[in-house]
């Protein structure tokens, strides 16, 4: 009966996953705006503690600061209107600038393999 019980729930769990993972770029579609909103401070704060980093190090100059300032406008502008108008081809465009935005964070290096 327990043998059961656990196959039945290992079963649905396999099930469910892979209902999700067949939708997986309609996932994000039904997110809350608060989420979107919360991506784009995350992503901002990444990005400027890596900016004020380089300026501690003389590493930066003043088209890193204008760069990372347009790219961080355009990130807001794009978020904000995938907040006001939620459709499709928003979200796309926010979650670009976003991508865009975060490669301006803190580089993390690459975790090597057990075979390198």
């Amino acid at each position: 009966m327990f043998r059961t019980r656990i196959l039945l729930g290992v079963a649905s769990v396999t099930a469910l996953s892979a209902c999700v993972s067949a939708n997986d770029a309609d996932l994000m579609q039904d997110r809350l705006p608060d989420t979107l909103l919360t991506s784009y401070l995350i992503a901002t704060g990444m990005a400027e503690n890596h900016l004020v980093m380089r300026i501690a190090r003389h590493q930066a100059d003043a088209r890193d600061i204008s760069r990372l300032l347009a790219v961080d406008h355009n990130a807001w502008n794009t978020v904000r209107q995938a907040i006001v108008t939620p459709d499709k081809d928003h979200f796309r465009q926010a979650d670009d600038s976003l991508r865009l935005l975060l490669g301006y964070a803190t580089p993390v290096p690459p975790v090597r393999s057990k075979t390198d």
